[in-house]
């Protein structure tokens, strides 16, 4: 709801932090006018937890599953 009426109040953006997540900030841009450039998207990833791990990955850009024994390899893998 902060955002929302930010948002609506001309705000171009803000940085905050979240209680659940220390040592981290984040920001959320309302006007992309105050950027010195277009922003890219990079890798963006859905991580399917299966109650004991993270068993799964989907990988947007490439519109695919992605096991995670391709891609973690030792005794973590199993």
């Amino acid at each position: 709801m902060l955002g929302r009426r930010l948002y609506e109040d001309g705000v171009d953006g803000i940085l905050f932090k979240v209680a659940e997540l220390p040592g981290n900030e984040f920001i959320s841009i309302f006007n992309s006018d105050v950027l010195p450039e277009r922003g890219v998207q990079g890798a963006h990833y859905r991580f399917r937890w299966d109650g004991q791990r993270i068993g799964r990955l989907f990988d947007f850009g490439a519109n695919r599953d992605i096991d995670r024994n391709d891609i973690i390899v030792g005794p973590l893998a199993a």
